[in-house]
């Protein structure tokens, strides 16, 4: 994802899901960003999923 504006940038770090340290990277415009996810999953019951 490329961050096209100062905009974008601020929408970003306002999600409460998104995490980024300042400090040794600045987000600003024209950054591309990758995300990378993972999910894990817990059975309640053998074909019930209890939590994601």
């Amino acid at each position: 994802v490329t961050m096209n504006s100062i905009t974008e940038v601020a929408t970003l770090k306002s999600k409460e899901w998104f995490e980024w340290d300042e400090e040794q990277n600045k987000l600003s415009p024209g950054q591309t960003l990758i995300f990378r996810k993972s999910a894990s999953y817990r059975y309640q019951e053998r074909n019930m999923v209890g939590n994601l």
